[in-house]
């Protein structure tokens, strides 16, 4: 019998006196606590590899999306979902059916609609009929909308600099690289839910 088919009783070592939610190095402690991380993985393989990159990612999604999103909240009062759609109605040339805005952001039609209609109540984004399919909404940013990312920009840019700071700009290209890479092999791979 293999060690994954063990029954195993776990015991964390002893963590330092405190509160629990305190922070920590987790690159440091993830090689001092995960002991048994080679009963599962064989050192040095590829599939170790891969648990470390992808177990890396989560945690510096989790991390990065949770201290961005309180930033930005509040020095603009806007959640992640209202300043990444005007981030994306931004970097559009022009009004875009709703439908297709939701494909681009990689969100739900109706999760997208609830936003779309906290922004217009604010005046940030404005509605209207598609010319050319009636059955279609068409959204675009208005003029306090650009305002208002220009708002969460002077937040994001300066906190974005700071984290990648210690990185080449060769090391940066290449990791965006990667990672658009990866997000393109889940996109065609993994089927949306």
């Amino acid at each position: 019998m293999c060690a994954r088919d063990e029954l195993r009783v776990w015991t964390l070592p002893a963590m330092p006196s405190g509160d629990i939610g305190m922070s920590f190095n987790v690159e440091v402690d993830f090689e001092q606590w995960a002991t048994h991380l080679h009963d599962y993985y064989d050192a040095g393989s590829r599939t170790e590899t891969e648990f470390k990159l992808t177990r890396s990612l989560v945690l510096a999604s989790r991390r990065w999306t949770t201290h961005i999103d309180k930033v930005v909240g509040d020095h603009t009062g806007l959640s992640r979902a209202q300043w990444n759609t005007l981030s994306a109605l931004t970097f559009l040339a022009e009004p875009v059916a709703v439908v297709h805005l939701s494909r681009l952001m990689g969100i739900k039609w109706p999760t997208l609609v609830r936003v779309l209609k906290t922004l217009e109540n604010q005046a940030l984004i404005s509605r209207g009929d598609s010319e050319a399919d009636r059955r279609s909404t068409l959204v675009a940013i208005t003029e306090s909308g650009r305002r208002r990312m220009a708002e969460v920009q002077k937040v994001l840019d300066p906190e974005r600099s700071a984290t990648l700071e210690k990185f080449t700009d060769d090391e940066i290209v290449t990791a965006a690289r990667v990672l658009d890479e990866l997000f393109r092999a889940m996109v065609s791979r993994i089927p949306e839910e």
